[in-house]
């Protein structure tokens, strides 16, 4: 069935609607109910109060209209079959998130990729005026086209004439649509990684132990005179903590007008809370640290935590700390690591809905859990000046929409 499309990509009536030619859809429609009464066709007219779509942005209302839209096959290719096998390699911690995630792509449909924004990154088609098809020589031209937007940036692509790339531009339009952001963030580690770095990704098989799995591949890579080096889980290493290390510099800087009593944050990989505490040591600073655990319990994580603390400790060539130095709490982990608690739920609430700061699930939500349970319990004074360390990973909440 041929679609009728009456309106231009404006919501304005186009030129062979006679009467209507040039008018807003708002501005037609007692145009419409008109011509409708004059060949008997109009039913019933009358006003009444619905519920309307408005954009969010503007707050304008909208017109949906069927419009032409870029789409991938889900099904060519074998990329559901694909996406489902990479799922079944993954250890899910929870483990029904796997179910979860399998039950999205079992009925994946095609993939809408172009969205009708202004911002954003452009869809560098060329098409045919009239028939919408795609230029012969498209797959030569991405690469002429990737080359202005690399000296030009994403303007490059709006200020571009066609005439420069094709000889038949009278014939052939730009495509104004951007990509869809989901497929953009989540094709840029294969274009920025694989392609530009060369980088060779591998999944460590689910049944295999992730620690020996890469200590297996460092291995191999040194055997073949491949010079290694080694990023742990968080960053959490003499190097890493070195960050932290400055942060506690900064920290002492700001002191001199906060006067903090204590430091609190969350600690999970232990990178962030060795620096401190290193740095601390270094610093000759006497400001306690306060680690909320969110995935080990306390005895395991104070010996992470100082281990990783005496190891920055020795690349700083200073004293080391004393292990008494190491405070953590492993009240606030609640069933396990990445799991939802109350507190958790009720403390990202808080924040958002007070100071408009978004923490995350997984790792502040329960460190400022922690703190607010902390007050509860009468671990502090009203006179303590409590600095909170916000580790970032806002960006999370999206995966946890459900738990909210």
């Amino acid at each position: 069935m041929e679609s009728i499309k009456a309106l231009d990509n404006r919501g304005i009536f186009k030129e062979e609607y006679g009467s209507l030619a040039g008018m807003s859809t708002k501005k037609g429609d007692p145009v419409v109910i008109k011509l409708l009464e004059e060949v008997s066709a109009l039913i019933i007219s009358k006003e009444y109060e619905h519920s309307y779509p408005h954009c969010w942005r503007h707050k304008t209302p909208l017109i949906f209209m069927s419009t032409p839209q870029w789409f991938i096959s889900m099904k060519k290719s074998g990329l559901i079959e694909g996406a489902m096998n990479a799922v079944s390699q993954v250890t899910w911690e929870p483990e029904w998130g796997s179910q979860r995630i399998l039950s999205m792509l079992e009925d994946r449909p095609d993939w809408c990729i172009s969205r009708q924004r202004n911002w954003g990154v452009p869809i560098p088609l060329i098409i045919h005026s009239e028939t919408g098809d795609i230029h012969p020589k498209q797959n030569i031209l991405f690469n002429e086209i990737a080359d202005v937007i690399e000296q030009e940036g994403i303007e490059g692509w709006d200020n571009l004439d066609l005439g420069t790339l094709i000889d038949d531009a009278d014939q052939y339009i730009k495509v104004r649509d951007t990509l869809d952001v989901w497929f953009d963030s989540g094709v840029t580690h294969m274009c920025v990684l694989d392609k530009l770095y060369g980088a060779d990704i591998k999944i460590c098989p689910k049944n295999e132990n992730f620690l020996e799995y890469y200590e297996k591949v460092i291995e191999d890579l040194k055997s073949k005179g491949t010079n290694v080096y080694f990023i742990p889980g968080g960053g959490s290493n003499p190097v890493g903590a070195l960050g932290y290390v400055e942060c506690l510099n900064e920290i002492i800087q700001e002191n001199k007008k906060y006067n903090f009593s204590q430091i609190l944050h969350a600690t999970g990989s232990a990178g962030t809370q060795a620096g401190l505490l290193a740095g601390r040591k270094y610093f000759n600073c006497d400001i306690p640290v306060i680690g909320i655990c969110v995935r080990h319990k306390k005895d395991i994580q104070v010996d992470k935590v100082y281990l990783e603390a005496k190891k920055t400790c020795e690349k700083l060539r200073c004293d080391i700390l004393n292990k008494s130095d190491v405070i953590v709490h492993d009240e606030f982990i609640g069933s396990g690591y990445g799991e939802p608690t109350e507190e958790m739920k009720e403390a990202t609430k808080l924040l958002a809905r007070k100071e408009a700061i978004l923490l995350d699930p997984v790792y502040s939500g329960k460190a400022f859990a922690g703190l607010i349970g902390l007050i509860k319990n009468k671990k502090f004074t009203k006179d303590d000046n409590i600095l909170f360390i916000h580790t970032g990973g806002a960006v999370s909440l999206s995966a946890y929409e459900w738990a909210f």
